[in-house]
């Protein structure tokens, strides 16, 4: 990101990640944040998402469908845990 902040929108980012609602989207940037991927700032009133850092990667282009499937089940974990948390906690 070389020092600059990235603002990136709610909407495009629910749709890039295909997830349903805002707080599905808080849940995942905030996991990602606690997992020290990325740094940044939710703006829930202005409903932007302002990236101050992340992680460098290195991925080979033959490499992308395997780190998509991982994060896809990555993903599918977190929806699963959180649905089995709000059962529990009811």
């Amino acid at each position: 990101m070389g020092g600059v902040a990235q603002k990136l929108a709610y909407d495009d980012l629910l749709a890039a990640l295909q997830l349903q609602t805002v707080r599905d989207l808080e849940d995942f940037v905030i996991d990602a944040v606690y997992s020290e991927l990325i740094a940044g700032k939710l703006d829930q009133m202005g409903q932007v998402f302002t990236v101050s850092w992340v992680t460098a990667r290195d991925v080979r282009r033959e490499d992308l469908g395997a780190v998509l499937d991982k994060l896809t089940r990555w993903r599918e974990r977190c929806t699963t845990t959180k649905t089995i948390l709000q059962k529990s906690s009811r």
